[in-house]
């Protein structure tokens, strides 16, 4: 009988808290979503209509496929360990938080819509607390130090290229500008992927 080489991994996987998702309005450009979770939102907090101008829809997609890769590196390491401020611990952490941006309320399956229908480019509007900013930084931060494991090739997951780069600074920074009150800018860059 024939020997079958192969690599068996064993987690535990981290709970999640489930997301909530309402009906789909279908046909509009513009896509509305929630940028908390399902608790309240604190009404010492305002909360502010932060405006994803031209969003490239496949772009977005592939690249949230590529961060899903990378978010299941970090918490394999992050269940390796028992520390609390190491970046695959702070990075699994917030990216829980910062998935609700994408999933509340039915915003991320719009853009599988958009996708599908063959739009390049949708709208989308996030009411989002400013009390968020904090941890949107963050967040920022931490997948530059992300891709500095990934360039050491100490993760599977390659680096972000110049494009995936560009895309999360535009997306990551239209979300700061906008909670600090700056007007939205649409995305200038390409809507073929490059990288």
């Amino acid at each position: 009988m024939k020997e079958k080489i192969g690599k068996c991994v064993w987690f535990n996987p981290a709970p999640e808290s489930p997301r909530s998702t309402g009906p789909a309005h279908i046909g509009s450009p513009v896509v509305h979503g929630l940028g908390h979770n399902d608790s309240e939102p604190d009404p010492d907090q305002s909360v502010v209509e932060v405006q994803l101008v031209d969003l490239p829809v496949n772009l977005i997609a592939h690249y949230h496929s590529k961060f899903f890769d990378l978010r299941r590196e970090m918490t394999l390491i992050d269940l390796s360990t028992t520390r609390n401020d190491t970046v695959a611990h702070r990075l699994t952490e917030l990216s829980v938080q910062m998935e609700a941006l994408r999933e509340d309320h039915g915003w991320a399956p719009q853009l599988d819509r958009a996708r599908r229908a063959g739009l390049d480019r949708v709208t989308v509007v996030l009411p989002i607390s400013t009390s968020m900013l904090p941890q949107i930084r963050e967040f920022e931060k931490l997948l530059a130090e992300a891709d500095e494991f990934c360039r050491r090739e100490q993760l599977l997951t390659l680096a972000a290229g110049q494009q995936e780069q560009q895309l999360r600074s535009w997306y990551l920074g239209e979300m700061i500008a906008q909670l600090q009150g700056a007007a939205p800018t649409s995305w200038t860059g390409g809507f073929t992927l490059t990288d």
